[in-house]
Parts: C-alpha cells; sequence; structure tokens
C-alpha cells in the first residue's frame, strides 16, 4: 500500500467512476483498475461494487475511504511540520542585551551553536533606555537584562539567572575612608554615574539605594556608559555605584569593590522573551536556556 493507492481510492470513491478517476490521477484506466484491485488484495477486502454501470462503495469501503483521507491528511501534516523545522534549523534570532547582564550570555550562546550551527544570530548591546524601548516594540526574539527592565511589560516570559550585589567602587587611596554599611560616610565624595536618559532603571535603582541609606550623591562627573565610569574611578575622578559584575567587562587593578551588604541592593539579571513568538528557531534557543538553568524562576504575566 502507498500514498498513490490510496489517492487513487479516494478519487474512485468520490467520483464512483473508473474512467474519471483515472483522468484526475493522470494514468490509464486498465492501470488505474489494476492499482484498486492491489489494494483490495493487499486488504483482503472488496472495497468497490462494480457493474456495467454503476460503481458504488462496500462497507469497507466506506470505512477504508475515511481512514485514506486521515492518512493523507497526515502525511501532508507530517511533511509541513517537517518542512517547518528544516527552516528553524537554518532560521535566524535576534538577541538584545544590557552589558551588565551578559555574564551567561556567551556560555549559552556557544552551547547553542555548537548544536545549531545552521541558526543564525544577531546580538545588540544597548544601553538601559535602549534595552526598554526594544522590549516595548518587541522587535528581538530574547532580552538579557535586569529583571527591573520587564516589570511592567505585559505577556513576557522571564527566567532569572545571576543576582550580583551593588557595590561601591573606589579608588585604592579612597577606601579608608568608606564604610559600606554607612554610606553617609560617602558624603562629599565626588560622585561619577551615567545620566538617567541612558540608563533609567540602573539610575534610580542607585539613587533609591543610596537615599534609603541616607546618602545623597551628588554627580559631578556624567559619562555615556558604565565601563567609562569605572575607569573615571580608575582615574580618581570619584566614586561610583554599580554592580559587582560590571568589572567583568572593565578591569582596573586599582579599583577596590566593596559590596554593599544588604539584599535590596543587588541587580537581578533574567533573559527575557515574548509568550508568543512565531519565529519557529526561537523554540531551539529556548530549549537551550532550559538546560542552563533549570531550576530558575519563571514568570509569565497573563
Amino acid at each position: 500500500m502507498n500514498t498513490f493507492q490510496l489517492q487513487c481510492f479516494i478519487s474512485v470513491a468520490q467520483t464512483l467512476n473508473f474512467r474519471e478517476a483515472a483522468e484526475q490521477n493522470f494514468i490509464t484506466q486498465p492501470a488505474f483498475s489494476r492499482k484498486i484491485a492491489e489494494l483490495e488484495k493487499e486488504l483482503d477486502s472488496e472495497l468497490l461494487y462494480r457493474s456495467r454501470h454503476k460503481v458504488t462503495l462496500t462497507r469497507s469501503g466506506e470505512k477504508f475511504y475515511y481512514r485514506a483521507k486521515e492518512i493523507l491528511e497526515l502525511e501532508e501534516k507530517t511533511k509541513a511540520e517537517i518542512a517547518d523545522a528544516a527552516r528553524s534549523e537554518s532560521g535566524h534570532i535576534r538577541i538584545a542585551f544590557l552589558g551588565t547582564s551578559s555574564i551567561g550570555l556567551a556560555q549559552l550562546i556557544s552551547r547553542f551553536t555548537e548544536r545549531h550551527p545552521q541558526i543564525t544570530l544577531s546580538i545588540d548591546l544597548m544601553n538601559g533606555n535602549e534595552i526598554n524601548k526594544a522590549l516595548k516594540e518587541r522587535n528581538y526574539d530574547f532580552y538579557f537584562c535586569s529583571k527591573n527592565s520587564v516589570l511592567n511589560i505585559r505577556n513576557m516570559v522571564t527566567v532569572r539567572t545571576e543576582t550580583y550585589p551593588y557595590c561601591i567602587y573606589a579608588h585604592e587611596n579612597r577606601v579608608a575612608r568608606i564604610d559600606p554599611e554607612n554610606l553617609a560616610s560617602l558624603e562629599g565624595l565626588p560622585f561619577a554615574f551615567f545620566p538617567a536618559e541612558i540608563g533609567s532603571i540602573m539610575y534610580n535603582e542607585v539613587m533609591k539605594i543610596c537615599h534609603k541609606r541616607g546618602f545623597y550623591p551628588i554627580i559631578k562627573n556624567f559619562y555615556n556608559c558604565a565601563e567609562a565610569v569605572i575607569i573615571s574611578v580608575s582615574a580618581d575622578m570619584g566614586i561610583t555605584i554599580l554592580p559587582q559584575n560590571i568589572l567583568s567587562n572593565c578591569s582596573m587593578y586599582n579599583i577596590e569593590i566593596i559590596p554593599i551588604p544588604d539584599e535590596d541592593a543587588s541587580l537581578r539579571c533574567v533573559i527575557s522573551w515574548p509568550e508568543e513568538n512565531s519565529n519557529p528557531a526561537a523554540d531551539y534557543f529556548k530549549a537551550t536556556v532550559d538546560e542552563m538553568y533549570p531550576h530558575t524562576c519563571r514568570r509569565a504575566d497573563a
């Protein structure tokens, strides 16, 4: 039994005419009749009543007609699914990431590309406000960012990856007067940061940490990224407060890093993606995320 035989039987079951059914399948009527006879022999059952002027379905033929249609429909569905899988394996994924949330990104991408070399990736580094805009517009498949970036974005799946304490970054010459349990000890020291227009979420988080502890920093120098802030600290132009993982991107030998010892003073990094994503290649990336972070918290907004 093959799919062509099934198609031939469906044709004759619908037309009840051997000549017309043969024409629909582009074969001669004798060849068509042999196909049906071979099918009946294989099934050991008569499927059609034949007379000089009339063709009708037997009871077995009626049952087989519906089953033959199911088989052909399943074949078409299977072909479509395999084609979709093949397209996804050669698809493209867009990733947006915040520099402070990129520690696990390289390892994740390495594992993913090793398993799916035909899927290409575009990876865009963004500041805080750029990634907030990208989240609202949903023009990327995956976002590596802070938890606070996605708090007010609906219908997003969020996987927590790493948590890093916020730390005081200071030149080694200034460390002696700094008490991390009393941020008021920082009063009077020049403070370096980036403006809220570049990264409003982290800016607000740092100001909240400071104000809660009675410290109201006066920002003397603004920079366009966290790495530039670190360079200014290394040059002893001021102190700053940033997540601990910043120095993984910008290492300076003469900077002391002093963690702020409170749970609320921490950066929670996440991977987030739209709950509904029409990109079939994204499913493979999600599977890799599940492997790397199997026991982390997820949140999918209603």
